[in-house]
C-alpha cells in the first residue's frame, strides 16, 4: 500500500536535510529521539530525515514515533523501518505518556493547524495544545532529557502590523472573544507552560515559532491559502480570494524548517524562543496569487470578500530570524522554488500512479514449487506467497532457501529498468535469442500488467515485486539487466558461482555523471553499500567505446570486466525502419514529420524546466525545413505521470510508448536536455538540439563529465535561443561534428551488438 504523502519530492527533501551543514548530527549519535505528531506534516518529515541521517552518518539513533494511528505510521515509514531503529507508539498526546525506556530528545510537533477547525472546534483546539504540551513536559521532566523543542506559531504575535520584522519579544494584541483565536491564545499559554517547566524543574525546553511552512508533503486537502492556490493551478481553476489579499507574511520551506528545529533542539538556549522563517521569502497573499498566475497562466484572480470570522484581519507580520541565524543556521530555499516544489508534491498526490496494484497471478505449479521448498521454515518474518502464508526473513531468503534451488542452464532472466517493460538493451538481446531460435527459456520481469502486451508470447512474464521474481533469479543461468539490482539485493539476493550477470546499462556517451561520481548518491551510505554489492556480482558490463569503458570502470565501483560490444538497443538505428514509421504514424494518427522531445528528470523532479513553446517551435521547424511537423513528447518514467498536465493537447504524449529506440529510429528531429538518448539518436545523423534551462544548476547537483558545448548539438537555455538555433542550423556542419565526435570517442556501433552479446551468452550456456 502506498500513501499519497510519501512522494519523490519529499524523499529528495529528506536527503537534503540529512546532509545539511547546519545540523550537528554527531550530537544525535547513539541517542533516543521521541517525535509527537509523527504522521503530521512536519513530524513526518522530521522523523524520516532523522532516520535517513542515522543511516547516512552511522548515528545509531533510536527514533520513537508517537502518533494516533500506528497503521498509518507503519505505511509512511515502511522503507525506513527496515533499516533504521524506529519504534511506533499509538497514543493520543492528550493522555499521559507511559514510556519506560530513556529518552534524550523530544520534538513536539503534534498540533491542530486547520483554521477551519479553530472556528468549529475551539475547545478541542485549546485542549490539544495545552494538555498535550503538559504531558510532553512531564515526560521530559521524568526522563531528564537533554533537550525539548516545542513547535509554536507566528500567530502568537497576534495583531501585529509592522513594516519591521518582529523579534521574539514583540507581541501584539489577541482578541480573546473570538473563537478563531483559540489557536494563537492556546499556543501562547503552551509557551508559558514550557517556560514554567524550565524555571521550576530545569526542563531544557526551547520554543520554535514557525512562520508559514510550505512543503511537498502537505496533504492535498490542506486549507492554508498557499495550498489552495496550488490546487487551483493543478485543477485549472481561478484563484478566489475571500479577503483583499493585503496580509503580508514570510514563509519557509520544510527542509529549512526541519534543520531549524534540529538546530534549536541541540544548540538553542533553554527557556527561549526562536523565530523560524526565511527573511527573503516575503509576500502578500495577493502577490502570491499573482506570482502563481504569472508562472502558470490561463487563470484569473477573483475577489469574493467575506466577513467570515475564520479569516484573520489583514496584517503585515514577518518574523525576524536573526536570533536563530546567530546559531549558524540560514534558510536556503527561495519563495519561487517553494511554490514549484509544493505544486509538484500535490501533483504527485493527485496522480493515479500511486494506486498501483499488481494484477499478476501465479500459476498453480509455481505455488507448488515454492511450497515444497519453503514449507520446513519457521521463526521467520510472515509474508504472503499467493494464498499461502509463510514466515520468512527476506534478507536471508537466498542464504537459507533459494541457494538450494538448482540453476537451469537454458533459463535467462531479463529486466528493463526496474520492471519498466519490454525495451532498451534487454529487449534487443532477447529478440536476437528468439531470432536464432535457440532452445532458451526466457523470463521477463515487469511491474505492471500494462507493460506485458508487447512481450512475445513465448516469454514468461513475472511480476517484478512478487516473491516469484526471487525464485526466477535463483534458477536462471543468466541475468540480463540495464539497471542495478539494488531492490533484490536488499531482499538478500546473492549470485551463485555458476550464474552469469550481464549488465547492459541504459545510457551511452552521455555527459551526466553516474553513481560513484555523483555526491548526491554517495551521501547515501546504504545506497553505496548495496550498489557495491551489485557491481561485485556483475560479470560483464557492456560498452561501445574506450571512453565509455573508462567512465563505467570508475563510476560503477571498479567493475573489472567491461567489454566492448556496442549497445544492442542501437542495432535498430542501422536498419530500414520505413514499416516501423508507418506503424507509429498509424498508431498516433499522423502523417507529419516527427519532432521527438525526450527530456530527462531532475533529482527534485521539478516540472517547470519542461516549458517548451511547442506551437512556436513547430512553426519555426516548418519555416526552416519546409515540412509539416508534429511534436512527440516522451518523459522519463519518474516524470511521465504528469505529462498530460505539462504538455498542451495538440502535442502527442508518447510517454507510455514501451520502446524509445523505436521512436528514435523514426523521428526526424530530436530535442533533449541531458538525456543520453540524444547520443543514440546522433547515429542516425538527423538533427538534434539541446534545450536546457538549468545547465549550471544541473551541473552543480548532478555533474557533467564534459561541457555540453563539446557535443555536436546546438544549445539553448530558453525558447528564443532554441528558435534561433533552429533558424541558424547548418545540416552539413552538424553531420561533420557528429562524425568527429563519434570518431573522438572511438564509438564502435555498427548494428551487430545484439549478435555479439548472444554469442557471449551461448558461450557460457554451453559451458
Amino acid at each position: 500500500m502506498n500513501n499519497s504523502l510519501i512522494n519523490p519530492y519529499m524523499k529528495y527533501d529528506t536527503r537534503l536535510i540529512a546532509k545539511s551543514p547546519f545540523v550537528n548530527w554527531e550530537m544525535f549519535k547513539n541517542s533516543t529521539v521521541l517525535i509527537t505528531g509523527a504522521t503530521g506534516f512536519i513530524g513526518l518529515q522530521t522523523g524520516l530525515s532523522l532516520a535517513i541521517a542515522s543511516m547516512t552518518h552511522n548515528l545509531n539513533i533510536n527514533i520513537i514515533l508517537l502518533c494516533r494511528d500506528k497503521r498509518k505510521a507503519k505505511i509512511l515509514f515502511n522503507e525506513e523501518i527496515s533499516f533504521a531503529k524506529i519504534k511506533i507508539i499509538e497514543q493520543d498526546v492528550n493522555k499521559k505518556i507511559n514510556y519506560k525506556e530513556s529518552i534524550d530528545y523530544i520534538i513536539h510537533t503534534a498540533s491542530n493547524t486547520s483554521s477551519k477547525s479553530f472556528v468549529e472546534t475551539p475547545v478541542e483546539t485549546i485542549d490539544t495544545t495545552i494538555n498535550g504540551t503538559k504531558n510532553i513536559l512531564e515526560l521530559a521532566k521524568e526522563k531528564h532529557v537533554k533537550g525539548v523543542v516545542y513547535l509554536s506559531s507566528m500567530e502568537v504575535y497576534g495583531a501585529v502590523n509592522s513594516d519591521i520584522p518582529v523579534k521574539e519579544t514583540d507581541l501584539g494584541y489577541i482578541d480573546l472573544l473570538n473563537e478563531r483565536n483559540s489557536y494563537p491564545q492556546a499556543k501562547r499559554t503552551a509557551e508559558t507552560l514550557c517556560y514554567s517547566y524550565f524555571k521550576e524543574y530545569n526542563a531544557p525546553v526551547k520554543i520554535a515559532r514557525l512562520c508559514q511552512i510550505i512543503g511537498a508533503n502537505i496533504p492535498y486537502n490542506d486549507t492554508r491559502v498557499f495550498a489552495q492556490f496550488a490546487r487551483n493551478v493543478i485543477e485549472d481553476k481561478d484563484i478566489i480570494l475571500h479577503t483583499d489579499g493585503s496580509t503580508v507574511r514570510n514563509y519557509c520551506y520544510i527542509t529549512d524548517c526541519v534543520t531549524a528545529i534540529l538546530k534549536i533542539l541541540t544548540e538553542g538556549v533553554s527557556g527561549e524562543a526562536y523565530n523560524v522563517a526565511n527573511k527573503n521569502a516575503v509576500c502578500s497573499i495577493k502577490e502570491m496569487a499573482e506570482k502563481i498566475m504569472s508562472k502558470y497562466g490561463n487563470r484569473h484572480i477573483i475577489y469574493d470578500i467575506t466577513t467570515d470570522r475564520r479569516y484573520l484581519p489583514a496584517i503585515k507580520l514577518c518574523l525576524n530570524p536573526s536570533k536563530l541565524e546567530s546559531l549558524g543556521w540560514k534558510a536556503e530555499i527561495p519563495l519561487d522554488k517553494m511554490f514549484v516544489k509544493l505544486i509538484n508534491g500535490l501533483l504527485h498526490q493527485k496522480s493515479k500512479s500511486l494506486k498501483y496494484k499488481s494484477n499478476y497471478k501465479l500459476k498453480i505449479k509455481d505455488y507448488i514449487k515454492l511450497f515444497i521448498n519453503i514449507r520446513t521454515l519457521y521463526n521467520y518474518k510472515l509474508i504472503n506467497i499467493g494464498p499461502v502464508k509463510f514466515k520468512i526473513n527476506r534478507q536471508k531468503l537466498y542464504k537459507y532457501i533459494y541457494k538450494k534451488f538448482p540453476v537451469k542452464n537454458n533459463k535467462i532472466l531479463f529486466c528493463n529498468y526496474q520492471g519498466l517493460g519490454y525495451g532498451c538493451n534487454p529487449k534487443y538481446i532477447a529478440e536476437e535469442l528468439l531470432r536464432q531460435n535457440l532452445n532458451m527459456k526466457i523470463v521477463w520481469l515487469t511491474k505492471d500488467k500494462k507493460f506485458n502486451k508487447n512481450i512475445p508470447k513465448n516469454v514468461k512474464i513475472v511480476d517484478y515485486k512478487n516473491e516469484l521474481a526471487i525464485y526466477e533469479h535463483a534458477t536462471s543461468k543468466v541475468w540480463i539487466d540495464n539497471y542495478h539490482k539494488n531492490y533484490f539485493i536488499k531482499k538478500g539476493l546473492e549470485k551463485k558461482e555458476s550464474q552469469i550477470y550481464i549488465q547492459t546499462w541504459h545510457g551511452s556517451l552521455g555527459i551526466k555523471k553516474l553513481d560513484r561520481n555523483v555526491q548526491l548518491f554517495t551521501d547515501d551510505k546504504q545506497w553505496v553499500n548495496v550498489s557495491k554489492k551489485n557491481s561485485a556480482m556483475t560479470d560483464f558490463l557492456l560498452s561501445n567505446c574506450d571512453w565509455e569503458t573508462e567512465i563505467f570502470k570508475n563510476a560503477f565501483w571498479d567493475i573489472k570486466n567491461i567489454i566492448k560490444t556496442g549497445h544492442p538497443r542501437n542495432d535498430i538505428l542501422f536498419r530500414n525502419n520505413d514499416n516501423l514509421k508507418i506503424k507509429i504514424n498509424n498508431k498516433y494518427k499522423t502523417s507529419k514529420n516527427i519532432i521527438l522531445y525526450v527530456p530527462t528528470f531532475r533529482e527534485d523532479l521539478s516540472l517547470d524546466v519542461y516549458n517548451l513553446n511547442y506551437k512556436k517551435l513547430t512553426q519555426t521547424f516548418k519555416e526552416k525545413f519546409g515540412k509539416d511537423f508534429i511534436f512527440f513528447t516522451k518523459f522519463h518514467p519518474r516524470v511521465q505521470d504528469f505529462a498530460d498536465i505539462i504538455i498542451p493537447p495538440d502535442v502527442i504524449n508518447v510517454s507510455d510508448y514501451p520502446d524509445i529506440q523505436e521512436l528514435l529510429a523514426v523521428a526526424d528531429i530530436a530535442i533533449t536536455d541531458y538525456s543520453s538518448c540524444i547520443f543514440d539518436f546522433m547515429l542516425t545523423k538527423r538533427p538534434g538540439f539541446i534545450y536546457a534551462t538549468d545547465i549550471e544548476e544541473y551541473n552543480n547537483e548532478r555533474g557533467f563529465y564534459y561541457p555540453l558545448e563539446q557535443t555536436p548539438f546546438p544549445i539553448a537555455r530558453n525558447n528564443d535561443e532554441l528558435i534561433q538555433n533552429i533558424l541558424n542550423f547548418d545540416y552539413e556542419n552538424y553531420k561533420q561534428k557528429v562524425e568527429d565526435f563519434l570518431k573522438e570517442k572511438g564509438c564502435m556501433e555498427d548494428g551487430h551488438a545484439s549478435e555479439r552479446v548472444v554469442e557471449l551468452i551461448k558461450q557460457y550456456i554451453n559451458q
